[in-house]
């Protein structure tokens, strides 16, 4: 977060859980980070991340691709940063370096 902030950055996460268990996680896991909870899946869908690989009658429906996006001030993405599976992603450091070109998800859009 040291990091960031002294690039001018912000940081936080979304998803699709509901508040208190957004809450819950955070609490567990000591994140400090802001969580955001995005039940329904609205703002995903919107970026057009929803994660196409997950059926409808699965209940993590509604789940994003695994990434990270860049967005401005104004609240355009300016970079997008995607990756195959949750369980492994691009770092901050990664993307603060820029040694990684940013990728759309394999499947799935993203505007």
């Amino acid at each position: 977060m040291d990091a960031l902030r002294r690039e001018g950055l912000g940081l936080a996460a979304i998803s699709y859980d509901p508040v208190a268990t957004l809450a819950a996680f955070a609490q567990r896991r000591a994140i400090t980070l802001p969580l955001l909870s995005d039940a329904g899946s609205e703002v995903i869908r919107r970026y057009g991340l929803i994660n196409t690989t997950v059926p409808a009658t699965n209940p993590t429906f509604g789940i994003p691709f695994p990434g990270t996006l860049i967005i401005d001030r104004e609240g355009r993405v300016t970079a997008r940063y995607f990756d195959t599976a949750y369980q492994t992603r691009h770092t901050v450091s990664s993307i603060l370096s820029a040694s990684i070109p940013p990728r759309s998800p394999s499947r799935g859009r993203c505007n």
